[in-house]
């Protein structure tokens, strides 16, 4: 499994999971809200960055000679779009663009860029790059920062400013990967006793909230911590793997996008405060991933994909309604970051 479809990540370690668009909406409370999603397609057997707003895909430019590339993640700050990914040129080159203008983040060697925030002027992605093994950093404004994790493979899967305080949120390889924090840089372990991962983080407020999984012997555990208090999530008693993408607050209420096993089957759902509401799938469909959600009004989105034989294939609900999304051109496609606009 892959979790932001990096061949420099360990596959066996890292959640496959993609996540789709959703388009424009108008909630119960009446305001429309516009969706932008970054990700890729599959043409030509090629993998393509791109984002869509409001399901019109705009292709983000990479040089020629590039082979490959994706768009890990979007947001929107004073009109502006901006996406983080990388490119394959001679190895994997992390990058951003504003507005689909490329900026290449500099690093020796193969590098990634997984999620971007923007406070103010200032412009801040999550990564790592591999000098030796594999380091997690991250770049204000094209500037990179590494972030200590002894002499250990570590990763930076996601980024938030608050305030004057940068939250990188990941895990580094101490005998078994941990997931941790790094306040300012400064790390903070989440769960030492077993395997575990950080995949995203959010802020609500002066409350800090970080998704992920860990390991409980041989059962992978769903779970967020708020200001580094672990809350798991609910499964059926007979799940060995379940996997929280990044959350979303609103009000008291906390929202998680993610999936469990039951059976042979991997099923889509979210949590609202711990408890999960499954995910319908189209008949036909195998495996249901959902990544990521919003809620706008009273409607709360999920986004994700389905897989079809050989085939991923985008797709997006609203309340329990699933709205197919695969391009009809490509063999496969799939959003790693959204946002939305009122």
């Amino acid at each position: 499994m892959r979790y932001f479809f990096y061949k420099l990540l360990p596959h066996s370690v890292i959640p496959l999971v993609i996540t789709i668009l959703t388009l424009t909406s108008c909630s119960k409370t009446g305001v429309y809200t516009s969706v932008y999603a970054a990700g890729y397609y599959t043409d030509g057997g090629v993998d393509k960055a791109c984002y869509w707003k409001n399901g019109k895909r705009t292709d983000l430019p990479v040089p020629i000679e590039a082979s490959e590339s994706t768009a890990s993640s979007v947001t929107v700050s004073g009109g502006d779009v901006y996406t983080a990914g990388w490119y394959e040129d001679m190895g994997r080159k992390a990058c951003y663009w504003k507005n689909g203008k490329r900026t290449d983040l500099h690093t020796t060697s193969n590098s990634i860029a997984t999620s971007i925030s923007v406070a103010g002027r200032n412009v801040y992605a999550s990564g790592f790059y591999e000098d030796g093994f594999i380091k997690a950093c991250y770049w204000r404004n094209g500037t990179k920062i590494n972030l200590p994790a002894g002499n250990s493979y570590s990763y930076a899967n996601s980024i938030i400013v608050v305030g004057y305080d940068v939250y990188t949120v990941g895990f580094y390889e101490d005998g078994f990967p941990k997931a941790c924090y790094w306040k300012n840089g400064t790390k903070t372990d989440l769960h030492a006793d077993s395997a575990s991962y950080a995949i995203s983080v959010s802020a609500a407020g002066t409350d800090i909230f970080i998704s992920g999984y860990y390991l409980d012997g041989d059962v992978q555990k769903a779970c967020y911590w708020k200001n580094g208090i672990k809350t798991d999530l609910s499964i059926p008693t007979e799940s060995l793997m379940s996997v929280s993408g990044p959350i979303t607050v609103d009000g008291a209420d906390v929202y998680a996008a993610g999936y469990y096993q039951d059976g042979g089957i991997i099923k889509a759902c979210y949590w609202k405060n711990g408890i999960k509401t499954d995910l319908s799938i189209l008949s036909g469909a195998i495996k249901s991933f959902a990544n990521l959600i919003t809620v706008a009004g009273a409607d709360v989105y999920a986004a994700g994909y389905y897989q079809d034989g050989s085939k991923r294939k985008a797709c997006y609900w609203k309340g329990a309604e699933i709205t197919d999304l695969h391009p009809s051109e490509a063999s496969d496609s799939g959003v790693i970051g959204i946002t939305t606009v009122n």
